[in-house]
This record gives structure tokens, sequence and C-alpha cells, in this order.
């Protein structure tokens, strides 16, 4: 199958695909404020519930009223039953302005203006996106791939085809590009004499630059073989009580076939947040991919409708490193490094080892204390993948990860690689030796100045003013390698394969015999 697209102007493109149909524009930003343009879908206006193909779950209406307000309803289940899962409500003046919707979406109709007059309807002419649209070139050729764009339905939609061209990312540094755009159509078949909804995929190389959580489209995740091989029956479930949670998710003790597992979910009121489930089904993925035994096993994935998601992971009966270390220094045991805290280290060094060696490359970006989960016998295995992203082409400049653990070079929102997950590991290092959290010999963390100091470590450590310490009555080998993994350049830094090899020969060297 074959496609030519000439998408020079999106709102062109849209007014002669739909003629005197009425219609409606959604346009997907990658970033809070509306900036950064990533998807522009066109609905035909229907007042009828349409179901989609996402495994027979999701279905919609998308609705132009004659006085130009517009509502747009997605529902978890089929027949536009039960809560709404997302909505749209605009009247014609939102519409009018260019309205940014839910942080991420500005809304337009058939209706509200010529799209290409300049007058009247110019807010698709943002600033926001007039440089991909200059990115778009006639005459694209597009390969087809079965795929699903959230919110592209149309009426009596039995198939959808995805379109992508794709370009190889070396031509874009070839070329010197700054704007180049990697563009999409989806089409949808319709009923007949129907207008086909589309999408216009638009990704630049700023997009890519931006951390991936915020990009909401996650018809890919459900469309992926290998999440629905691993998905297991929700019934079959049985949820315990809380043993954690964060600012946007839960752990929960529970059963699954006889085996005791943990299962993450999102907060309630973040389920209906299309940023954090899209992050939670990345993390989900990734874990569905990775296979180590320094790694927390992946048990598999349930979900009855999108806002129902969990994780299923094997229960570790340890808890995690940073209650351990509590538990020591409220027990005022003595600073330094055994042979179990070496073996901690070592155990932590193997899972780091493991992601930068994956192809492409793995970084944790939120190693700390608490994701480093224990058996019953103190073995360590890396947890919480909800930061953690696949190092491409595109470095990384997203300041993602917990400020007392995050490297000088994150903080200062600069490029970044795998020598940041070695930084925070240099950090963990100094917490295995003194029990307390990072920091808190230097500056007060407590109560009310908490957030003060955070601020006050955070620029002390960017400028490299203030670096994690080492007890000088523990191993003088352990304190040399966390001072090299917290160097303030990252080229200064070992690899993990570097400080993996270091701590088996201080392990076999200093701690062999001892307990």
């Amino acid at each position: 199958m074959h496609l030519e697209c000439d998408i020079i102007d999106r709102y062109s493109y849209a007014e002669k695909a739909f003629g005197t149909f009425n219609y409606i524009v959604v346009e997907d930003y990658a970033t809070k404020g509306c900036n950064d343009l990533r998807l522009t879908t066109i609905l035909p206006s229907s007042e009828k519930c349409v179901d989609s193909t996402l495994y027979g779950r999701l279905s919609m209406v998308s609705l132009l009223h004659s006085n130009g307000s517009v509502r747009l309803s997605l529902y978890n289940e089929n027949g536009c039953k039960g809560n709404e899962f997302m909505n749209f409500d605009l009247n014609i003046d939102d519409i009018s302005i260019g309205k940014c919707v839910q942080d991420y979406y500005k809304i337009y109709t058939s209706t509200s203006g010529s799209l290409l007059s300049g007058t009247g309807f110019v807010a698709g002419k943002s600033d926001s996106t007039d440089t991909q649209e200059s990115g778009f070139s006639s005459n694209w050729t597009w390969l087809p791939i079965v795929g699903f764009v959230l919110g592209a339905i149309a009426l009596g939609c039995t198939l959808a085809v995805f379109f992508w061209k794709r370009q190889a990312a070396n031509d874009e540094r070839r070329n010197g590009c700054s704007s180049c755009s990697d563009t999409g159509c989806n089409m949808y078949s319709t009923l007949h004499n129907r207008p086909k909804s589309f999408a216009i995929s638009t990704r630049t190389k700023s997009s890519y630059l931006k951390d991936s959580r915020e990009q909401r489209n996650i018809s890919y995740f459900w469309d992926d073989d290998k999440l629905a091989a691993e998905r297991v029956d929700r019934d079959k479930i049985d949820f315990g009580h809380v043993i954690s949670h964060g600012g946007y998710g839960q752990v929960m003790s529970g059963w699954f076939n006889g085996q005791h597992v943990a299962i993450k979910m999102l907060l309630p009121e973040n389920r209906k947040i299309m940023a954090h489930l899209t992050s939670f089904l990345e993390e989900v993925k990734l874990m569905s991919t990775l296979e180590h035994p320094r790694i927390v096993p992946f048990i598999g994935v349930a979900w009855d409708s999108l806002s129902d998601l969990c994780l299923l992971t094997e229960f570790m009966e340890g808890g995690d490193l940073r209650a351990l270390l509590s538990f020591y220094e409220a027990q005022k045991a003595p600073v330094g490094f055994n042979k179990k805290k070496v073996t901690i280290a070592l155990h932590i060094a193997h899972a780091l080892t493991y992601l930068h060696s994956l192809d492409p490359p793995v970084l944790h970006r939120d190693l700390k204390s608490k994701n480093v989960l224990l058996t019953a016998n103190l073995d360590a295995k890396l947890s919480d993948f909800g930061a953690s992203r696949e190092l491409d082409e595109y470095t990384m400049t997203a300041g993602v990860g917990t400020s007392l653990w995050m490297a000088p070079e994150v903080m200062m929102g600069e490029e970044y690689n795998e020598k940041a997950d070695v930084f925070s590991m240099g950090v963990v290092l100094s917490e295995l030796d003194f029990h307390t959290l990072p920091y808190s010999n230097a500056v007060e963390v407590k109560n009310q100045n908490r957030n003060i100091a955070s601020a006050a470590i955070v620029h002390l450590v960017a400028t490299g003013k203030l670096r994690v310490e080492f007890s000088s009555a523990g191993s003088r080998l352990m304190a040399e390698l966390g001072l090299s993994c917290v160097a303030l350049n990252p080229d200064d830094r070992p690899t993990a394969a570097e400080v993996l090899y270091k701590l088996h020969t201080i392990l076999t060297r200093e701690f062999s015999s001892s307990s």
C-alpha cells in the first residue's frame, strides 16, 4: 500500500479534505503550555457514539454545535458508557483565540473562521507551530504500518492504517537542518461519501530533546504485541494493603497465581491525566523488556480499562535500601563499609552495567536508595523505572530524577548520558557509608527547612562547591571509588562497568573473609 502526502499547510489540507463537511481540529503539543506541536488530528463532527478498535474498549463523540462550540468526549468503554475518560468542552470564544486547553491541546473548527485567510481564525498560526509548518515539504513518501491514533476516529471506522515517513537521523545532521520534521498521515476508513478522519504527526529535533513523559499519544503501547502477550487476568489478582506511595502512584502487596507480587498503580486522582498514564505505560513497556538477576523481575501487566492499569513485579521481602539504612542510623550502627554493604553496591553496579550495555543504552535517571529493593537475605535489585529512558542519537537534557541524587549536568539542564547514573551511584555509596540522606552532614535537611536547604544543596552541587563525603574510618578504596563517581566533569567518572570491576576487586581483596 502506498500514499503520497502533500502537506505544506495542515489547515489548507484539512479544508480541502473535508470540503463542506463540518470538522474539528485538535492540536496535541509535546510540552506544557502548548509548545512543540506533535500531532494534529482532524475529526468529522458527529452526534453518534463511535467505538474504537483499541481492544474494544474506547469510544468517543466529537460534536460541533451550530453555535460554534465544541464537545469532545472520550470513554473507557464501548457505547460511550460510564464516566468520561477525557473531555473538551469549549465555546466559540475559546476556540477563536486558540486557547490552550488542559495544558496540551488547542482546538479549532471549520466554522470558527477561515483557516487560510490570516484574519479571524489566526490562532492556528501561532509562533509555536510556524517552524514546524515550514519544515513540511511536498511529495512525501509514506510507509504503511497498522496502528491507531487516539482521537482520530471516524463514523463507521473499521480499520486504521498509520502512515509514517521514516527519515534517517543522520540525514538531519548532514543537512544541518534545525527545524526538520518527521511528518505522518493517519487515514481512517469511513462511510460512503464521508470524509476520512486523519492526523498529521509532527516530530522536530527540539521535541526529541523534550522529556518523553510529556508525550500523551498512548496508542502505540496498546498495539504492542509483547504487552499483549504479557497481559494477565486482572480478576486473578488478589489486592492487599498499600506498602508505599509517591507523587503519582502507589504500590500494593498482593498475590497472583500463588506468587507474592508487588502491584504498582497510579493514584486515583492521576488515572485520568493522560501525561501520567503515558509515563506509566512507558515504564510498563520498558520493564517488560528487561531481564537480569539484579533487576526486579517483571511478572505481568493487567487492565480492564485505561484507568485501572497495574504493573506486577516480584515482591521484595527486604523492603528498600533507604529503610534499611534508616534502621542502621536509628540503631547507631557503625559507619563505613562491610561485606554486606559492598555486596549491595556490587548488585547495583551489575544492574547499571546491564542497562547501559543495552542497544540503545537505558538510563535509569532516578537511582537512589529508595529505588533499590532487597530480598530477605539483603540481595539488592534495582526498581522503579518510571523515569528511565533509552538513550538514542538525541542527547538527553530534561531534568529528571530526585534532586539529592541528581548529577550536576542534569541539575543545570545540560546534555547528559550514562555518566549521570554513575554520579547517582556515587551518592548511594555515600548513603551506604554513613546511613544518612545525602549531604545531611553539610546542610540541615529537616522539617520546615527542607525545601530551602534542598535548593541550597542543588545550587552548591551543581556548581561543584559541595559533594558527598565518605568516612575516614571506612575503606580507602571505597571512598576513592565513590569520589570518582561524583566527579563534577562526567568524563572524569568511571563507567558502570568500571565501577563493577572495582567493586569486585575491593570485595575480593578487603572483604572476602569478613561478614
